[in-house]
């Protein structure tokens, strides 16, 4: 069951929307799409929740290697904590993943996987592969982290 363009619509932020420390930090408001409204609205569990709240914050905390290997963390976790979440549909998880992590990339591959619950990298089944996105994940926080060190 996707989001409709009702429900997408619903996560933009009305355009009044200030960015404030507690209510609305500005490295989950960078996008249109806040990262708890997403979250909230595909019915996510906890470890999936916090893989997309650190994917939506990664490049814009300063914490981006940090981010991504908490990512990785929560993926792996998935696989014994059996949380079940609503599925958005893939025109929907392709406009999240792009507003926050552009188009293309591991960050985008992993946050439309989690919001499809498709297998990573298009393995051809519907099962969530956690070791492959959590692998791609840290590889990808290594290579922050040694852009940050320069």
């Amino acid at each position: 069951m996707g989001a409709d363009a009702d429900t997408l619509n619903q996560w933009t932020p009305a355009p009044a929307l200030v960015a404030d420390p507690i209510n609305h930090p500005t490295h989950y408001t960078a996008s249109p799409y806040e990262a708890i409204t997403v979250i909230e609205s595909v019915g996510s569990g906890y470890c999936r929740g916090n893989a997309l709240k650190y994917l939506c914050r990664a490049p814009h905390k300063g914490t981006e290697a940090a981010d991504l290997r908490k990512a990785a963390w929560y993926v792996r976790r998935l696989v014994t904590s059996r949380e079940d979440f609503s599925v958005m549909g893939r025109t929907e998880a392709k406009a999240v993943a792009t507003s926050w992590a552009g188009d293309g990339g591991v960050r985008h591959d992993a946050i439309r996987c989690l919001l499809t619950n498709r297998n990573y990298l298009g393995a051809g089944t519907d099962d969530f592969s956690a070791d492959a996105l959590a692998a791609a994940l840290e590889a990808e926080a290594e290579r922050a982290a040694k852009g940050a060190d320069k």
